[in-house]
């Protein structure tokens, strides 16, 4: 039976602020569950194992640096759309560079999820490219250049 007030959002939540402390490294489950305060058996009545766990990390990741470009974007075109969107990415990487090294580390995925959600992060960018006159490939070169770069 889960820990009484246990959730999985708490499960996650707590993974994600042990791999910014420690980076992904040096995560285990016998941490999570130590910080937890839990018996590391007990961790699987809220997950099935540590690839689902690091897949919803993941999913969470993709979701915190697609909301901080929305937000960069929201109300802005053109040039200061740009700007602010690049601004934006390169401050999430920085200020939570070990978990997006964990996001950007393994770009070929098995799990749909992870790929849908990365999409995500690439949508707003998109969106921004598509204020220049530029086809869809210019705006893959052009998002690629922008986000490598930072």
């Amino acid at each position: 039976m889960p820990r009484k007030g246990l959730t999985k959002k708490a499960v996650i939540d707590a993974a994600i602020e042990l791999i910014e402390e420690h980076g992904n490294h040096a995560f285990s489950l016998n941490e999570l569950a130590r910080k937890l305060e839990i018996k590391p058996a007990s961790l699987y009545n809220h997950i099935e194992n540590l690839e689902e766990l690091t897949c919803k990390v993941r999913i969470r990741i993709a979701e915190m640096l697609r909301q901080a470009e929305l937000k960069a974007i929201e109300g802005k075109t053109g040039d200061c759309a740009l700007f602010a969107l690049c601004d934006a990415y390169h401050c999430f990487a920085y200020e939570h560079i070990e978990l997006y090294k964990l996001n950007m580390g393994k770009q070929i995925d098995k799990s749909a999820f992870i790929n849908e959600s990365c999409e995500g992060i690439v949508d707003p960018m998109m969106k921004v490219l598509s204020d220049f006159q530029l086809d869809e490939c210019q705006k893959m070169h052009w998002h690629r250049i922008l986000t490598f770069s930072n």
